[in-house]
């Protein structure tokens, strides 16, 4: 997978993630689109405010993921991408980490929304065996 040309970058609990932008149908305040599904909780968290929102289109239909704040858009510059091995994705508890930000000692979690959209709830997985 190559690297995104830029990241918008946004707020879940706390915490900073990166997704590519053109993933992303609206920003929006509250509920932005009435046709998507309000997803608030992921495996990045649930929102503690949850005054902002990404609509998403994803295969089934669009998904409106309710987020803190949005952070803005940043172009990648050389050597701040780093794609996610293999292997650590098959460790993590979501397959929707794509790679990793590094900007000076600050590393951003940066996903895939559509795919991240399309796993069930946390609370919804089953128990690994």
């Amino acid at each position: 997978m190559s690297a995104p040309a830029a990241l918008l970058l946004f707020e879940v609990d706390g915490r900073r993630f990166g997704a590519d932008p053109r993933d992303v149908v609206i920003v929006g305040a509250g509920a932005a689109d009435v046709d998507a599904e309000r997803v608030v909780t992921t495996a990045l968290g649930a929102a503690r405010e949850g005054s902002r929102s990404l609509v998403v289109a994803c295969e089934g239909g669009k998904r409106e993921l309710v987020i803190d704040r949005v952070l803005g858009l940043r172009t990648l510059g050389a050597g701040e991408w780093h794609e996610l091995p293999a292997l650590a994705s098959l460790c993590l508890p979501t397959r929707a980490l794509r790679g990793l930000l590094l900007e000076g000692r600050l590393l951003t979690p940066v996903v895939d929304l559509p795919r991240l959209l399309g796993e069930p709830p946390p609370d919804a997985r089953p128990e690994p065996a």
